[in-house]
Order: structure tokens, then sequence, then C-alpha cells
């Protein structure tokens, strides 16, 4: 049996194993200090695998090399064993053929001479038993032994015949000489010791055998018990290391990372895995999932700010619709504009005067009204028609009406309020908040709102003012007279007070007109109007109630008090310097008739009975006062008109 493959082949399982181990310690010591350590998991887990068949391969090989040893071992055991028996069969036979011969010259018994021909027999089979155990791997060395052991056998084998036949012819003295003498049993002692010799050499051969078969047998079993223990060791390795710090505990981090961020809790931030492996890349792709909702997150916020804007927007222009006065679209702007643009403060200016100055008409987020007012040459805003910064869009011109205090070193911005192709006022706009940022876009358009209920506004108050008022002497006209005299009899009454009417005519007016001219009546009209005012002040309402008639309500009077005020109009309009072309016609006088709620009439018949006393002052003579109370009984058949 040849052993030096089994040894080479132990050595390079031996060197194979020593090289895993290495690997094994680099990969242990890599992974448990480097915490990025840039290998992907799957290559760990194939090398691992890898790894693992190898050292599984490596320990059935070691095992069945093993179990080889420990066959040859027992094979050995067994030729010993069956050698063992040869030679003492051989020594057995070679002593007891010579036996059988010695009996058989001294006895001469048949049985021995057939007892030692069986012997012959065995004798030859003994050649056949010795090539087999040379092709067994018995050393020629021992072979050679027995052969000549054998061959002097043969040849003590040839003197027993010789023998035998001296003694089968009757010369039994030399039979005897051949057997018992001193060379013969030298020969005999020479085979035994020759036998003896190859018994010991195959047993030490058989000895060294097992004894090596066992040593290797033993270090099979430690190698594939190593092995065994070592991919045990990988197993945990993989198990601890890899599966749990590489991958369990992270992937526990990631789970709660994609819950929250499942639930929209954008708050949540991936932890900073930035090793080149499954996880990192798990990691990245929950940062860009992470940034992307952020950014879709302001997008909504956005959005929703938008709508909110333009939900404001929509509010403001309903409310700036129902605005009755200028003041109520000051308040309006006030509410909404400051929730529009948060953070940013403002200032309205609108044009006030016929020069054109603007005056601050309203002011929100810490910004005051007491501004100083300005033309419009001095915004630029105003000037361009469009909005205007020094600062938001890079350096630009700065409107004179800014101060040049260190405060207004924060962004400003002018947004004009413009209304078919009209310049109507300005927003000027200021940052406090640094973290506030100006809603251009809606600025514009909260001023184009503004711009159009102002002028809205304005159109309104023109109408309102060729409604309710006389375009020729500015007194409110006969439009608004029923509720106005409603409301003034109602609260008299409530305060148990008079209300007295007074009905003013221009006498003569007709006259005037077709002498004159109408320009010239017109120029009287006004003229006593504005004595009508002069003379009625606080005291009462003056309307204009026909082309040359006048009617005066004076709450809390009664006719005595109502009667002077009469007679201080026809005094006051009998002063009323004439233009040189009125020369000619004389003074202008008017006729009043005056009548009392309750004293002389009841409330729906306080003009007519103003008016029907007005008619009798002119029936007397004109430039007279009439008082109702006074007015004699009416003759059958005189009608009174207004």
């Amino acid at each position: 049996m040849r052993w030096i493959p089994v040894s080479e082949m132990l050595y390079a399982l031996w060197a194979l194993t020593r090289r895993l181990l290495a690997a094994i310690t680099t990969l242990s010591v890599k992974l448990s200090i480097q915490t990025r350590f840039p290998v992907r998991i799957a290559t760990i887990t194939n090398w691992a695998y890898g790894i693992t068949v190898a050292f599984t391969l490596i320990s059935g090989g070691a095992l069945i090399l093993a179990s080889r040893a420990d066959t040859a071992e027992r094979e050995a055991v067994a030729q010993r064993a069956s050698l063992d028996d040869l030679s003492e069969q051989l020594d057995k036979d070679i002593y007891g053929e010579s036996d059988l011969a010695r009996d058989y010259v001294i006895d001469h018994d048949p049985q021995d001479l057939q007892a030692w021909q069986q012997l012959q027999v065995v004798e030859n089979k003994m050649e056949i038993r010795l090539e087999h155990y040379r092709v067994r791997g018995i050393p020629d060395s021992a072979l050679d032994i027995l052969r000549k052991a054998l061959a002097q056998s043969d040849a003590l084998t040839a003197l027993q015949r010789q023998a035998m036949a001296e003694k089968d012819g009757g010369n039994d003295h030399q039979a005897v000489n051949l057997l018992f003498n001193r060379e013969y049993q030298q020969q005999l002692e020479q085979i035994d010791s020759a036998v003896t010799s190859f018994y010991n050499q195959v047993n030490a051969q058989a000895q060294n055998i097992v004894v090596q078969t066992g040593k290797t047998a033993r270090q099979l079993r430690t190698l594939s018990e190593v092995i065994v223990v070592m991919t045990s060791g990988l197993f945990l390795l993989v198990l601890g290391v890899i599966l749990r710090r590489r991958l369990l505990q992270p992937v526990v981090k990631l789970s709660d990372v994609v819950s929250r961020l499942a639930a929209q809790d954008y708050a949540a931030e991936p932890p900073d895995y930035r090793q080149i492996d499954e996880i990192g890349d798990m990691a990245q792709a929950l940062r860009i999932f992470r940034e992307n909702g952020l950014v879709r997150q302001q997008l909504e916020q956005e959005r929703e700010a938008d709508l909110a804007r333009r939900r404001l927007l929509a509010t403001m222009a309903q409310r700036l619709q129902a605005c009755e006065h200028r003041k109520d679209i000051w308040r309006v702007a006030g509410v909404f504009v400051p929730e529009i643009a948060p953070g940013i403060g403002g200032q309205l200016f609108v044009q006030k005067n016929a020069s054109g100055e603007m005056h601050c008409v309203a002011a929100w987020q810490g910004m005051t009204r007491d501004s100083a007012p300005f033309l419009p040459q001095a915004c630029w805003a105003i000037r361009r028609s469009h909005r205007h910064s020094a600062t938001l869009l890079g350096p630009d011109m700065r409107c004179l009406h800014l101060s040049e205090s260190g405060e207004d070193s924060r962004h400003h911005v002018c947004v004009p309020l413009m209304a078919y192709g009209e310049n109507i006022g300005v927003m000027v706009l200021r940052q406090n908040d640094p973290e506030a940022e100006f809603p251009l876009l809606y600025l514009d358009l909260v001023a184009e709102t503004l711009a159009q209920a102002l002028t809205s506004q304005k159109l309104r108050e023109a109408l309102q003012e060729k409604a309710l008022f006389d375009s020729l002497t500015g007194l409110r006209n006969r439009y608004y007279l029923e509720d106005a005299l409603k409301n003034c009899l109602d609260q008299a009454s409530q305060n148990s007070q008079p209300v007295s009417c007074l009905m003013v005519d221009i006498d003569n007016f007709k006259q005037l007109n077709d002498k004159f001219g109408h320009e010239a009546g017109d120029d009287v009209i006004r003229q006593v109007a504005a004595t009508l005012k002069r003379v009625v002040g606080e005291r009462g309402h003056l309307w204009r109630y026909g082309g040359e008639e006048f009617l005066i309500l004076l709450p809390e009077l009664n006719s005595t008090a109502a009667k002077s005020v009469a007679c201080q109009v026809l005094e006051h309009v009998a002063a009323i310097n004439q233009l040189p072309d009125y020369q000619r016609f004389g003074a202008v006088t008017v006729s009043v008739g005056v009548s009392t709620w309750p004293e002389d009439a009841r409330q729906e018949q306080l003009i007519s009975r103003a008016d029907e006393a007005l008619y009798h002052a002119k029936h007397l003579g004109r430039a007279q006062v009439v008082v109702a109370s006074e007015l004699p009984p009416p003759p059958d058949g005189l009608e009174v008109t207004g």
C-alpha cells in the first residue's frame, strides 16, 4: 500500500484550510473594525456560502481519507495475522516433515510415509502463497528470506527422500545417518531461524503500517473536526456580524423610517448608511424618497397657501363689492392684505385732492398712517405704472418718498393701483420678517382689485352725486327728500320735538331768464343757494325742490323760530350783490312759506302746507313770509297749487 499520495493530499488539505482560516480572520477583523465596510451583503453571503461549501467538501474528504486509513490499518492487522499463521505453519510443517521422515527410517511405518507425502503437497501450496503475499506488498527482502528457507526445506526434503530410499533398500544405518547427523540438524535450525527472521520483518512492517495509518486517521479526523468547528464559527460570524449588525439592525431602523415616511411624516430622517451594499442602497433610496416627499410636501403647502390666498382674494373682492364708502375699502384692505402677505407691513396711498398728492389712508403690520403726503413723481412705481423695488430684484432707483433711516434697509416694494390706464394710488410694502417673501403676483392682484374697487366707488359716488345732489347748486335734490323727511319726523315724534318746513321761491325768475338768459338765471340760482346755505348752517337741511324753488327742514324749531329763519332768508337774499348786467332788473327777492308739525300741519301735509303758504306769499305781492297757521280760509273755487 502506497502512503505518500495520502500524505500529500493531507498536506494540501491543511494548506487550503490555513488559507481559508486566514481569509476568515481578515474578513472578521474588517467586519468588526470597519463600520462602513465597502462590500455588498450579497458578496459577503456568496463568499460565506462558497467557504462553507469548501469546508464541507474538505471535511467530507478528510472523513473519507480517515475511513480509508482505518481500512488500511485493519488490512495490515489482518495481513500480519495471516503472515503469523503462515510462519507458524511453515515452521510446523518443516519440523513435522522431518519428524515423519525420521520416524519412517526408524519404524518403517507406511502411514508415516503417507503423511510425509501429504506435507509435500502443503509445501507446494506455500510457494503459491508466497507469490500472493509478494503481490500484496510484502517486502522482497522478507520474501527472499522465506524463499531461501523453502529452498533449504527442499534440500532437507531431498535428504529425507534419500534416507527413506535407503530404508526401503535395507540400508538402515545409512538412512539413519542421513537424518540424524549434525549437518542435517544445523540446516533444520537455519530454516527455523529464517522463518523467525521473516516473521519479525513482516511483523515490524505491519506494526509500522498500523501506527502510520492510525496517526493519519487521527489527523484526518482532527482536521474534519476543526473544519466543522470553523464552519460553525463562520455560520455564527455570518449570523452575528452580517445578519445582525449589517442586516437586521439597519433593517429595523429603516423599517421604522419607512413606516413614518409611509404616513407622510417626512421629519423621519433615514440613518446615514453610506456603505456600498444593499442597506446603503436602501438608505439612499429612502433619502431620495424623503427629499422628494419634502419637495412634494412643500409644493402641496405652497399650493394650499396659493389656494388660501386665492380664497382670501375672492373674499376680499366680494367685501370690496359691498363697500359703500371709501373708508370701508381702507378697512377691508387692512384686514385682508396682511393675511395674503404675512410678515409684510404696508401702507395704502391714494389721491385725495386736485393737486394729485398721495395720502396714506390705511396701514398694517407695524407701519403707521402718519407718513407725509408725496407727489406721484416721487414714486418710481407710479412713474413706470409697474411694481418697483430698489433692493428686492437687484440694485435699482430708490423711491424718494421712502425714509433713508437704517430701518428701511429692509426690502421695500411699491405696487401701483392702476385701473383703466389711470393711476389711483400705490401700496408701499416693507419686509418686517426676514424670512417673509413677497408674493408679488398676489400683491399685483390685490392692487388691481383695490384699484377696481376704488374706481367703482368713485364712479358710484359720482352717480350718487348726480342722483342725490343738484349739479348746479350742489344741494340735495328731491330724490332723497321723502326718506329724509320721514326720518326727521320719526325722530321728532320720538323726542316730542316740532319740525318746521320752509318753501323758498325766487320772485320773477321767469322774466329774469327771458330777459337776461339762462346763464344769468343759473347764476342767480347759485347765489341764492349759497345764501341759503349760510343762513341755515347746521340748524337744518336744504334741498333744491324745483327749478327756482328750495325746501328747508328745520328740526326742533316751532313756527315762530322758523318764521325768524325765513325773515333772515329774505334779508340775506335781498343783500345779494348784483352783477353790472343785473342793474336794470333790480334786487333779487324770494317768497317763503312756513309750516310746522304738529302746530299747523299733519306729518303727511307738512310740505303741502308750506307750499300753500308760499302761494299766498306770492299772491300778497312777493318778497314776503307767510306762515301756514296765519292763512285765511280759502275762498270758494280757489285752487291752491304748489
